[in-house]
């Protein structure tokens, strides 16, 4: 929140998911509420709970994309038609299609059939700008295959601890509260963050500013 704050987004709420591969049998997917206080946030974050190990080559990022494409409600969006914002983080490919199967098990949508990789990514973009946030440059193999789904919004971090500076600049500088990549690590700078990290964090965020036209 402080970061979003400090980036100048104004009254920004907050939702946390966690997901695991849908294929197993515990916590495929956990879904808070949107909240605008730490204390909230935080007593949604003490009702998680992390799962270990996957059970294929996948994880559910798709299962978690068509919950929030389908099954959240944003103000902003209804009112005004402004999009909210959709971060993922993750170091793993996502099954090639979200399994209906999977969907009605956890969810409880009937679907007809199979839904694409793509057609989820196409509905969740409708009232979210989606980005997916890869943690370290280790884990940056998995960076060609959302890449081909979310283009340069994969964005590659160069420590996970990035994640809250990345994600608040990624929307600072889409929404126009600083003109770019190197007005936003000045920002930082003057915040206090020490200038190695704000350079890692412009890095990280240049190739995706440079293809929305904003580096």
């Amino acid at each position: 929140m402080k970061s979003l704050m400090d980036a100048g987004v104004a009254d920004p709420q907050v939702l946390f998911m966690a997901f695991q591969d849908a294929a197993g049998p515990d916590g495929p997917l956990q879904v808070g509420q949107f909240e605008s206080t730490a204390e909230l946030m935080d007593q949604w974050l003490t009702w998680t709970w992390i799962v270990g190990g996957g059970y294929s080559e996948f994880e559910s990022y798709d299962l978690a994309m068509y919950f929030a494409a389908k099954h959240t409600r944003l103000d902003s969006f209804e009112k005004r038609g402004k999009k909210g914002y959709f971060f993922m983080s993750g170091d793993e490919p996502c099954y090639p299609s979200l399994l209906a199967s999977f969907v009605t098990d956890v969810i409880g949508d009937a679907l007809p059939a199979d839904l694409p990789l793509a057609n989820v990514v196409a509905d969740l973009k409708k009232s979210y700008h989606p980005f997916f946030l890869i943690p370290d440059p280790g884990r940056a193999g998995v960076a060609p295959f959302w890449k081909s789904h979310l283009g340069e919004a994969a964005i590659v971090l160069a420590e996970p601890g990035d994640v809250c500076p990345v994600s608040a600049g990624a929307i600072a500088i889409n929404e126009g509260f600083v003109p770019s990549v190197g007005a936003f690590g000045e920002l930082l700078g003057k915040q206090g963050l020490d200038a190695a990290r704000v350079g890692r964090i412009a890095d990280a965020l240049r190739p995706w500013a440079k293809s929305v036209g904003k580096d």
